[in-house]
């Protein structure tokens, strides 16, 4: 169909760089904020003294704690939101393949994507050819909130196989979406399973979370207060409060 470009190998090579510059760096310096535990296991690792490491979570911006959110809807949505990546190496690690095989498995239910990319022939397919989907692309980010909120109670999927931290996960808890999502990123340190979302090892696993969702009101509804809450952890202020505190410590 020409909307995937052929695979160019030397997309592989940032992957690398990053991590021999965060090495590089973390060797180097006398303190080192990790934005999750994940990066500070990946940092001791690699040589890097544990007592200098300090896990301090990343925010997400305060406007997404700004739009009066709707209470849960009775009939949910399958949302997604993030970045859909453009080749077949980024594609893969965003887990395009596994996001449009679950929206296939549900042709019944409403779906909505809020994606970033710059294919838009990927975008076009995906609008044209999954049953039940309206789909955005590149909308303006202090816009996404009020695009959201009409969704809250539904069900927000995180495919990826590779995440560095995936605001997008917290944002999209902010507004009262239950997140199932892979263990990637900062997925495993903050969503409880049958808490305030989902942990999934495999899709078919996937698809079952999401039907108990779909067919659990009641759950998915406390679910999605949870999700709301856990993300409010991820607000400026707390960031700010936790880096003055580190600062006072390391002037003394």
């Amino acid at each position: 169909m020409g909307a995937i470009r052929e695979l160019n190998i030397k997309t592989r090579r940032p992957l690398n760089d990053i991590a021999s510059i965060e090495q590089y760096a973390a060797e180097r310096a006398d303190y080192i904020i990790a934005t999750s535990d994940v990066v500070k296991r990946d940092l001791i690792n690699v040589g890097i003294i544990a007592e200098k490491i300090e896990v301090i979570y990343n925010a997400i911006e305060d406007y997404w704690f700004e739009t009066a959110n709707n209470n849960p809807q009775s009939e949910p949505t399958i949302v997604f939101l993030g970045r859909i990546g453009e080749d077949p190496f980024t594609l893969k690690l965003k887990g395009v393949d596994r996001l449009i095989w679950l929206f296939e498995q549900f042709p019944e239910v409403k779906k909505f994507s809020i994606v970033m990319s710059r294919n838009k022939k990927l975008v076009q397919w995906m609008k044209n050819n999954i049953p039940n989907h309206s789909i955005i692309a590149n909308a303006v980010k202090d816009g996404i909130p009020s695009l959201l909120k009409q969704y809250a109670g539904g069900i927000a999927l995180l495919t990826s196989r590779y995440e560095g931290f995936s605001l997008s996960l917290i944002e999209a808890m902010s507004q009262g979406l239950v997140p199932i999502s892979f263990s990637v990123g900062i997925a495993s340190e903050i969503i409880r399973n049958g808490e305030n979302g989902f942990i999934v090892h495999t899709i078919e696993d996937a698809k079952e979370k999401i039907k108990l969702l779909l067919n659990d009101a009641a759950l998915r509804h406390r679910l999605a207060l949870a999700a709301r809450e856990t993300a409010k952890q991820f607000r400026s202020d707390t960031m700010i409060e936790k880096t003055l505190a580190l600062y006072k410590r390391i002037l003394k």
